[in-house]
């Protein structure tokens, strides 16, 4: 019986209640985010999502997994010992990476699709020996809450309780996915056919997929809580920062911009597509100039008023040499940063693998306002949270006063990758809001009858005008006519005083004038 043939109170374990978030501030994990909720989507929403639950863990003595190489085991509880924990945390993060596919596939989250940031907060609760399926293993209970971005008809449909499937065991749960007996060249049905392996599973993983032969001993039910978090409404770029407006020097605004390829270097590539679509873009709808140019590269100028900007437009295989350093480079010395391409789960703009390619770490300017912008897949939980912290001082904890982060909730449609490109340069070149330059990159995909829940990270503290300078010079404008009025004003008063005395003063001559004439003329009379 397939998982598809079960109810869903039959088909899934129950897991532990929920808990509420009050309850979950402990220690965040290794490197958990400290990032404040700064949110806007055109049709996705933040929230916090809390759950407790547990993972199945295969003992160590018949785990393939390095991590558990550690000997012996004792006690369930050794599992929580302060050698193994950091690697018990990495297989509950195991589990909780699963939500990746089951909430763009199963049920309501086909159309209504979320992801989780996987910067949450931990904490291990317990161990126990237990035997699945005539095998021992050790199950870890737990309770976590974590940033999660979902479509906005999540929220209308659950309200405030949201209720998926997990795999208890995320190592074991693959071997599961295949028909029994196993014969060679078989795949796994609970995944993606094309991308079938263990690596890749926790993100096309389907339990209700037709012909998974999951059942409920392989599945642990969820019911997690949803606080949504508020939005901003009205943010601007900082475009004093990133034009170098209000200074003395016109300044040069670089855009470092790295295209993908989809399959192949060739010209009938997807990637290069959006890359020559994007290059004639430039030129033809908003006046640049082509420096130089081969089949794969482009350096763009534009010459303007009062800044002029500087495009180095690249075709790329991320699998070459050059693409790391040339992706470092342009986060550590551009002023806007791009990449539209497919995300290789992560990989291809993780910040820890480039660190490992470069052996160093990567660099960003601490008090230089930069802009990314991600157009890729799932890009809120693989770069968000990660380039953030490399802006924090201290002074700026949070590490967003100086960088505005766009990226994507899921799957991005790849075909669209030069639209919302265009849509990008074109809100940034009209000084738009943030809201308005999502709204315009989210409707590319809506053309396909998809969304990739594009959005603004980092934009609480951005200035709600679109130059503060000029606004400050507005003002200053608004002062002096004030003050000029009130001196205007002042002048007319003291000239009406001024007019009002000798008013009076020829008034008082005048009577004293006719007084003397009366006297006068009186002694006349009488002489």
């Amino acid at each position: 019986m397939t998982l598809a043939m079960l109810s869903a109170a039959s088909r899934v374990a129950a897991c532990t209640l929920v808990v509420a978030l009050g309850l979950l501030a402990q220690a965040p994990l290794s490197g958990a985010s400290l990032v404040a909720p700064q949110w806007y989507g055109a049709d996705s929403d933040l929230s916090r999502i809390s759950f407790k639950c547990s993972v199945d863990l295969t003992l160590p003595s018949k785990q393939k997994d390095s991590r558990d190489a550690l000997e012996p085991i004792q006690e369930a509880e050794d599992f929580l010992s302060k050698e193994r924990l950091p690697a018990t945390k990495q297989h509950i993060m195991d589990q909780v990476r699963y939500t990746f596919g089951v909430w763009t596939t199963h049920s309501i989250f086909a159309t209504t699709p979320g992801v989780v940031q996987l910067e949450g907060r931990l904490r291990v609760l317990s161990a126990e020996f237990v035997e699945v399926h005539g095998v021992s293993k050790v199950r870890i209970a737990y309770q976590y809450s974590d940033n999660v971005v979902f479509h906005r008809g999540v929220q209308l449909e659950v309200g405030s309780t949201l209720s998926f499937v997990l795999p208890k065991d995320p190592v074991g749960v693959y071997e599961r996915g295949f028909k029994t007996p196993r014969k060679e060249g078989d795949i796994n049905l609970c995944t993606d056919t094309k991308y079938n392996q263990l690596r890749d599973m926790w993100y096309f993983f389907n339990p209700s997929k037709e012909g998974c032969p999951l059942t409920k001993a392989d599945l642990i039910s969820v019911k997690a809580t949803l606080e949504p978090m508020a939005a901003t409404t009205l943010t601007y770029p900082e475009y004093d920062l990133l034009f170098g407006l209000g200074t003395k020097k016109k300044s040069v605004v670089l855009v470092t911009h790295i295209v993908s390829l989809d399959e192949s270097m060739r010209y009938s590539d997807l990637g290069y597509v959006n890359f020559d679509t994007v290059g004639k873009g430039l030129v033809s709808r908003f006046g640049f100039e082509v420096l130089e140019q081969t089949w794969r590269d482009m350096v763009l100028f534009r010459e303007g008023d009062e800044f002029d900007v500087k495009v180095e437009l690249k075709f790329m295989n991320p699998a070459e040499g050059s693409f790391d350093r040339t992706v470092v480079a342009g986060m550590e010395n551009s002023n806007i940063f791009i990449y539209d391409g497919h995300s290789g789960l992560g990989g291809h703009m993780s910040r820890e693998r480039l660190e490992k390619k470069m052996g160093r770490k990567i660099k960003l300017p601490k008090r230089t306002y930069q802009i990314f912008f991600f157009n890729g897949c799932s890009t809120f939980s693989y770069y968000n949270a990660a380039y953030t912290k490399l802006k924090r001082t201290r002074k700026e904890k949070l590490g967003t006063k100086y960088l505005d982060i766009v990226g994507s909730g899921v799957g991005a449609v790849l075909n669209a990758g030069h639209a919302r490109d265009l849509s990008f340069y074109r809100g940034l070149f009209g000084r738009h809001s943030w809201q308005n330059i999502i709204d315009a990159i989210a409707k590319h995909d809506l053309a396909w009858d998809l969304t990739g829940l594009f959005h603004i990270n980092n934009d609480l503290d951005n200035p709600d005008v679109p130059s503060v300078v000029a606004e400050r010079k507005k003002a200053r404008k608004e002062q002096a006519r004030q003050r000029a009025a009130a001196k205007a004003a002042k002048a007319e008063a003291k000239a009406a005083r001024q007019a009002a005395k000798r008013e009076r003063k020829a008034k008082a001559a005048a009577e004293a004038q006719a007084e003397a004439e009366a006297e006068t003329e009186e002694g006349h009379v009488y002489t």
